[in-house]
């Protein structure tokens, strides 16, 4: 196999890989706050980054197949609706690093303070979102465009001075339509918590929540679902989901959704899930193998009860 020369200034033999993954084919941008500045002629390097996503974001051309990785140690705030808006479609936005070193995202100042999709076909993994920083958030991500995927981040949606509402909410209508929330973190903490961690409002079709780690206070449940919003063909599987308030569920499907919740784990100190089936509200989805729990010493059982 010959080299090939890619545009950007990429050769390789074979699929040309940027840090470890496929590059796209479009163009690839590189964020770094402590370093970068917003300005055309950045952007192109790690050496020689923009300061921030959104400016990044802005810089992409819709479709194209454009790249943005942040950096180690990037910080960015956003303080207002739309703060960073994914607004061209097919735009990725990855984050480099491992544990506290990867990309945060912080969301304060104002209530409405959110991470927008707007446009189809975007990604945003392996960052730190954190919408701590001002009590009563209402969503910290406001999915609105179709096929967005959210995987390997870390989302912070409650601590001892402030919580969000929901942490990701799909939009009105079929809005938020091919929705993967893939192997995140959210972490509500320990005290007064949100509402819910993943709130599927309106009507979307083929979304998932598979593989997801969900810990903390949830007044409603982790996965959430609005009464008169019929969301068709989910997938909820393989989600680990522990809710610490008094009276929440794990998972709770306020509609008629359709599809399937298979394989999760929940645990809720709610009363006695042997007996009343209360950690799981399934709505119209079929169910395997799901466990719920509200002992700490002993196996789950089959939630919601086995049909017979």
């Amino acid at each position: 196999m010959g080299l090939t020369n890619y545009p950007n200034g990429v050769s390789s033999f074979g699929i040309p890989l940027v840090n470890g993954l496929p590059w796209g084919g479009g163009k690839v941008f590189w964020v770094k706050s402590t370093t970068g500045q917003d300005a055309p002629s950045n952007g192109d390097s790690p050496d020689n980054p923009f300061a921030t996503i959104n400016y990044a974001i802005g810089r992409c051309v819709a479709a194209r197949g454009d790249t943005i990785y942040a950096l180690p140690g990037h910080t960015e705030t956003v303080s207002a609706a739309g703060g960073i808006t994914f607004d061209k479609a097919g735009v990725k936005v990855i984050g480099i690093g491992q544990g506290s070193e990867r990309p945060t995202i912080n969301l304060t100042t104002v209530d409405t303070a959110t991470i927008s999709v707007t446009a189809a076909n975007c990604r945003l993994s392996n960052c730190i979102i954190d919408a701590t920083g001002f009590d009563g958030i209402d969503i910290g991500i406001t999915v609105a465009g179709a096929n967005f995927m959210l995987d390997g981040n870390r989302l912070v949606a409650g601590d001892s001075g402030g919580q969000v509402d929901a942490m990701v909410a799909t939009g009105a209508t079929t809005t938020g339509s091919g929705l993967k929330v893939l192997n995140n973190e959210f972490d509500a903490g320990a005290t007064t918590g949100p509402v819910s961690g993943v709130d599927i409002v309106g009507t979307p079709d083929l979304w998932h929540i598979i593989g997801n780690t969900f810990l903390g206070t949830y007044s409603g449940a982790p996965i959430n679902n609005e009464t008169g919003n019929i969301a068709t063909r989910g997938r909820i599987e393989h989600n680990n989901i522990e809710n610490i308030h008094a009276t929440g569920l794990a998972i709770d499907l306020d509609s008629a959704c359709t599809g399937r919740i298979a394989y999760n784990t929940c645990w809720t100190p709610n009363v006695d899930p042997v007996s009343t089936g209360v950690t799981i509200d399934a709505g119209s989805m079929a169910c395997f193998e799901n466990y719920g729990t509200d002992t700490v010493d002993q196996s789950g059982v089959l939630e919601p009860v086995a049909a017979t």
